[in-house]
């Protein structure tokens, strides 16, 4: 008999369908968390706002840029707080846009374990379109983690460093 192998979900995609890398976020042990990021341009956010608007009975907010969505995923409740991410997005060597989420941790029981997830929603000024680059900092762990948005909207890990360095 052969090797066997099982693969589920995104690993059993070929590399150029996975979704964009995640960055782990490193600790003593192993590692404590890890940061997505995706990218919504204008016309996509545009149909999604309306959808929203739609079912929520109210009238459709107007979208600049779009947006990038910042996924936090943790080991505690505190630590998966977006208010702890600095979201900056560069074009070239100029600074675009400095972004710091509201805190948004729900009322639970901090000592639930298991991962903890938020979101930091960053709205896109106008006229900004792809590419760019996103680092997101994660003041509370000190790792930077950066992303590139090439022409085609695709986001791509590019790498994390100590926050400072």
């Amino acid at each position: 008999m052969g090797p066997l192998l099982v693969a589920t979900g995104w690993l059993a995609m070929p590399a150029e369908a996975r979704p964009n890398k995640a960055c782990w976020m490193p600790s003593r042990l192993l590692y404590v968390g890890r940061s997505t990021l995706q990218y919504t341009g204008p016309a996509e956010a545009q149909r999604r706002e309306a959808d929203a608007a739609a079912l929520e009975r109210r009238p459709a907010r107007r979208i600049g840029a779009g947006w990038l969505a910042v996924d936090i995923d943790r080991l505690t409740l505190e630590a998966a707080d977006p208010a702890h991410q600095l979201v900056v997005v560069e074009r070239g060597s100029e600074v675009v846009l400095r972004y710091e989420p509201p805190q948004a941790i729900p009322e639970a029981d901090p000592e639930i374990p298991g991962f903890w997830y938020a979101y930091a929603v960053v709205p896109l000024p106008d006229g900004l379109a792809p590419p760019f680059r996103v680092e997101v900092v994660d003041r509370l762990q000190q790792i930077a983690c950066a992303w590139t948005v090439d022409a085609h909207g695709e986001v791509a890990l590019e790498g994390k460093r100590k926050a400072g360095e």
